[in-house]
């Protein structure tokens, strides 16, 4: 999420009062879908990021004041884990935040914090987690915001408590490494305290169950051991993490012997930590799917079924894993209105691991992997075609006045809803190797363009007789007719039915010649 400062009209037009039917060509300001306000400025939902603002994100991190600037770091992060924004935006973001902070253009105190750099090393394997299945190096979201509170409040209270705000002290002075030192001592004092609680707690029920519900329920013990697992081998993680290269655009052939050089150097002796080593690794690779290409380089086959016997199988399983999460997480935001940005980088971020990794394996119907996605997309499909069958109908309603005796300005959340849900269908039909929806987006595509063709037809006829009252309510019709337009059929129909209502409006402009004349 990007804040970006704009004007209010922005939300709905190109710029400030522009009155005009042209809301895609603006003379100040673009319209990008996905915006919403926060406070004094806007924040870009929709991902990847504009062009425009990631080549002038310098600009925009220094414009951004100390508050919003941490605020926005914190939000890419998280989004970033849940795979709500590209992966390579949020590591840009983040990586140019740092460089301006150490270079003194930004406070240091607003891009980096001493909670932030305590969890630093758990950061690579945060996800969106289940709470009945718990995979190996994968940690919930929630989890590391909850494991500070239980260190604070529970385990050593003033001890963390302290130390947070003296390395926030150290970091308003613009000393990092002095604060890298004590978050660095205070995870080893971590890493004692949560083990001891935890061994605690194995050898008594009671205490177990009061533990597991105070740190979140499910799977969060487990999460709190992969912390402590994390938070001790921090050193020997940061020392793999240098062995990668930042950002592996494609895992090719040199960059696999370089990686596999690395991580067997990590692993050595303790096979227990290759997950981690994998999980750090698909943190760097802007596909993460490609990850499987060492299990076939280690494995000597392709096939699913002897991937997953060998140990760098551990690299099928994570795949997997992410999609399950990433279907659950799609499904729970279908409904949600205003949230498009989020739900299309999910999308896009499930068709990518699920088709990558049949791309990359020989999968059969008998394999453990095959049928964990065909439960994933089964589930999927169903409710995405359910939110898919509406588009019509939502389309229909902000339309309604269009067949009415005035004209009226369409309610903001009816427009919203259908552009999601025209969003969706098209999004679904550009992912339909991983969707059992063939026949549904092609039935529902088609009834979308029939409806959106007949009341742009009857729109332009009623703008050349409605009043002077009814032409500024036809505005948002206009505008939303033609956003719709080019969601499905482009930008060049969108600025032909643009033309054609500006020529409408004109034709209605015209002065009535008198009968005398």
């Amino acid at each position: 999420m990007l804040y970006w400062p704009a004007c209010w009209p922005c939300r709905l037009r190109s710029c400030r009062g522009a009155r005009k039917l042209n809301p895609f060509l603006s003379s100040r300001h673009q319209y990008i879908p996905g915006f919403s306000w926060v406070g004094k400025y806007w924040t870009v939902l929709a991902m990847p990021l504009p062009r425009a603002v990631l080549g002038q994100l310098d600009k925009y991190l220094q414009a951004l004041p100390a508050d919003g600037l941490a605020a926005l770091l914190g939000k890419v992060e998280r989004a970033q884990a849940l795979g709500e924004i590209d992966s390579g935006d949020g590591v840009l973001i983040l990586s140019t935040a740092r460089q301006l902070a150490l270079a003194g253009k930004l406070p240091m105190a607003s891009v980096y914090s001493a909670k932030r750099l305590f969890l630093e090393p758990i950061i690579p394997f945060i996800r969106r987690a289940s709470q009945a299945q718990k995979q190996h190096a994968r940690i919930d979201a929630g989890s590391p915001d909850r494991i500070i509170e239980w260190l604070e409040r529970d385990l050593k209270p003033a001890f963390f408590s302290d130390l947070f705000v003296a390395a926030d002290r150290f970091l308003g002075q613009g000393k990092l490494e002095k604060a890298h030192e004590m978050v660095a001592a205070a995870r080893v004092v971590a890493v004692r305290a949560i083990r001891k609680r935890l061994a605690d707690a194995d050898s008594d029920e009671q205490m177990e169950r009061r533990l597991r519900a105070q740190l979140g329920g499910g799977t969060a013990l487990d999460d709190a051991r992969d912390c402590a697992d994390v938070f001790a081998d921090a050193e020997a993680m940061a020392a793999l993490a240098d062995g990668f290269p930042a950002i592996i655009e494609e895992l090719d052939e040199g960059k696999q012997i370089r990686c596999l050089s690395a991580l067997n150097h990590y692993v050595h002796g303790r096979p227990q930590m290759l997950a981690y080593g994998v999980a750090l690794l698909m943190h760097r690779l802007a596909r993460p799917e490609q990850i499987i290409r060492l299990s076939k380089r280690m494995a000597g086959s392709d096939l699913a079924s002897a991937l997953e016997a060998h140990p760098f199988g551990v690299a099928g399983e994570l795949i997997v894993y992410d999609v399950e999460r990433l279907a659950e997480a799609i499904v729970e935001r279908v409904e949600a209105t205003g949230d498009y940005g989020k739900l299309h980088a999910l999308l896009q971020k499930y068709y990518a691991l699920a088709h990558g990794l049949r791309v990359e394996t020989e999968l059969t119907p008998r394999d453990a992997w095959a049928r964990r996605l065909a439960v994933a997309r089964a589930g999927l499909s169903d409710r995405l075609g359910v939110a898919i069958a509406r588009a019509p109908g939502l389309l229909r309603a902000v339309f309604r006045s269009v067949r009415a005796e005035i004209l009226e300005t369409p309610d903001p959340v009816d427009v919203a809803n259908a552009d999601s849900a025209i969003h969706l269908l098209e999004d679904a039909r550009a992912l339909l190797a991983e969707l059992a929806l063939n026949d549904l987006v092609s039935r529902v595509r088609s009834e979308v363009e029939a409806t959106l063709d007949l009341f742009c037809d009857q729109l332009i006829e009623r703008l050349r007789t409605c009043t002077p009252r009814e032409q500024d309510k036809a505005i948002g019709l206009v505008e939303a007719a033609a956003r719709y337009v080019q969601r499905m059929s482009g930008a060049e129909q969108a600025r032909l039915f643009q033309r054609s209502a500006a020529s409408a409006l004109s034709f209605n402009h015209k002065p009535q010649k008198s009968a005398a004349s």
